[in-house]
């Protein structure tokens, strides 16, 4: 029986700016002020995703941020995505809470996209912020990401990138599998700095602290959790 192997075929890097830094350069203007007096740093409570292998090897990622804000006067962030072998990064959208962003040149609660041959940014403003959480909800679609080949089914992503200054206390990620495969047939990975660092769990158990656990929740859906994970410390998954 032949088996199709859906490969990410790229490694997602994310650069976020959460504050004191530069602005990119948009075409229509930087949609968000100054961070005139902005000081402190931040701490990202949560950092999760929920992930569906489309049929049409499309993936949709919808990610939520909670982001303990340390200081005074954040008013944005950004996020790039290397292309890589990626053919394009599509319908993004970011909403906070009932809060929907609008895509606009400038203001608050607004977005505002920007593209190179190379990478995809976004780049979100939000009203002055001081010693506050706030929840972010990021989601794209990528296009490309996927080969196929006959033997096996396979996925990695690389969702926590090393090159970052603050803590992620904790990740969830949840993949959604395009069709039901049985358990026997799934050979599930977890590196944290490019070593494997794993333990299946039953899914009603609770995730350990500090522990990168696997359960499978159904045929279709396989959860991952880790954490903290401090700057410099990557984590890599793979169904």
């Amino acid at each position: 029986m032949r088996k199709v192997l859906f490969v990410l075929t790229f490694a997602l890097f994310i650069t976020v700016w959460l504050f004191g830094a530069p602005q990119p350069a948009y075409a229509g203007g930087t949609p968000c002020p100054p961070e005139s007096g902005a000081s402190g740093y931040v701490n990202v409570d949560e950092r999760n995703a929920d992930i569906t292998i489309l049929p049409n090897g499309d993936v949709r990622y919808v990610e939520t941020w909670v982001v303990d804000f340390i200081g005074t006067n954040f008013r944005f962030a950004f996020r790039t995505i290397p292309l890589n072998k990626l053919t394009d990064i599509t319908d993004w959208s970011v909403s906070e809470g009932g809060t929907v962003y609008s895509r606009a040149s400038s203001g608050e609660y607004v977005y505002q996209l920007s593209r190179s041959a190379n990478e995809r940014t976004i780049h979100w403003c939000f009203p002055p912020t001081s010693n506050q959480v706030r929840t972010f909800t990021l989601s794209y679609t990528v296009k490309g990401s996927l080969a196929v080949y006959d033997q096996q089914d396979q996925y990695f992503w690389k969702f926590i990138e090393a090159d970052r200054g603050y803590t992620i206390s904790r990740s969830t990620v949840r993949i959604h599998l395009p069709s039901p495969v049985s358990e026997n047939q799934l050979e599930l990975a977890g590196f944290v700095n490019g070593e494997e660092n794993l333990r299946k769990i039953s899914p009603n158990n609770v995730d350990p602290f500090g522990q990168s656990t696997v359960r499978i929740l159904d045929s279709q859906t396989i959860e991952f959790s880790g954490g903290p994970f401090f700057g410099g410390y990557e984590w890599e998954i793979g169904v």
